[in-house]
């Protein structure tokens, strides 16, 4: 008989980054959505970056500037994965796929929640854009 241990994201206390491992289709992405649905009342106080990133019709700037996001923070995000102003301008939708997930990481980050879930960010980013949030998360602990 197995052991199955049971575990929340909202059981950790300690600072760090902590990754959820498995093969593809082995259930972590639905874990993550789960445990958010079933702990609303404490999922307020997280920022989730979904694999699933929904492009929405809206400029970058109105999205990036979402009430619940820190302006200073949307700042300090968009010069680190070189958002620029043209960038800012643009419909959401008429972005390529790397372009959209450093705005939604940029976003994610912009809550300035204290926990932050990522699922897969890297996606469709280049390897400069990948050290870049290697290096802000490792600040972030």
């Amino acid at each position: 008989m197995t052991k199955i241990n049971k575990f929340s994201i909202f059981s950790i206390k300690e600072p760090g980054i902590y990754t959820i491992g498995g093969v593809n289709g082995s259930g972590k992405t639905t874990f993550i959505e789960n445990e958010l649905k079933d702990n609303s009342t404490k999922a307020k106080d997280v920022a989730y970056f979904s694999q699933k990133n929904w492009k929405y019709k809206t400029t970058v700037e109105k999205y990036l500037h979402f009430p619940k996001t820190n302006p200073q923070l949307v700042e300090k995000y968009c010069e680190a994965f070189s958002i620029d102003s043209y960038c800012l301008d643009k419909d959401i939708q008429s972005l390529s796929g790397g372009e959209f997930v450093k705005v939604e990481l940029v976003r994610t980050l912009s809550l300035d929640t204290p926990i932050l879930v990522f699922d897969e960010p890297t996606n469709n980013l280049d390897n400069g854009s990948s050290e870049t949030l290697a290096s802000i998360l490792s600040r972030t602990i």
